[in-house]
């Protein structure tokens, strides 16, 4: 075999090895962006329904805050809010929903999502997977009026799961 012709094949190779390396680093790289501005927006979202939780119920005397009251102002507050991707959920703080937007959902409670808030770390968020789902709930304490509630948000992320996998699928399907 002549010099040019084992050249040509050793760079054949290396050049499909590197393409190889970089096409999956680069759908690796375009799933984390996906993730993370999920995250982030999950995030915003829960501290949105937080914040105005605790305006609108911070507003209200003692006496007036009770499951009935709280029920009409989340329902008030939820209008503003993203109900068409999030299910929004409330709980006491004995556990007990107060209020769901979309029935009674998996409560995160069972879970070690509410073991991981504090007075520092008020926020946490999980993913959660159940067959080929994936939920991203945040969670987050609230205290208002000298009751503690907690507050949930959920999210159903797998799209973008769906998406990594297509794209691998393709990037694949072109490679070899």
């Amino acid at each position: 075999m002549k010099f040019f012709w084992k050249i040509f094949f050793s760079f054949t190779a290396l050049l499909t090895i590197i393409f190889s390396i970089f096409g999956m680093w680069a759908v690796s790289q375009s799933f984390n962006s996906s993730f993370e501005q999920e995250i982030e927006e999950g995030n915003r979202e829960n501290r949105m329904f937080q914040y105005a939780f605790e305006m609108n119920v911070g507003t209200l005397p003692v006496s007036y805050q009770r499951d009935e009251i709280l029920l009409q102002m989340v329902k008030g507050i939820l209008t503003n809010l993203n109900q068409s991707e999030y299910v929004y959920t409330i709980f006491d703080e004995i556990g007990r929903t107060v209020y769901c937007s979309k029935g009674a959902g998996e409560s995160m409670l069972a879970n070690e999502l509410l073991g991981r808030l504090t007075v520092d770390k008020p926020c946490a968020y999980e993913i959660v997977t159940s067959g080929e789902e994936y939920v991203l709930y945040f969670m987050c304490r609230s205290k208002v009026g000298g009751e503690v509630y907690y507050l949930e948000t959920a999210k159903d992320i797998t799209p973008i799961y769906e998406a990594r996998e297509d794209f691998y699928g393709a990037y694949r399907a072109i490679m070899f």
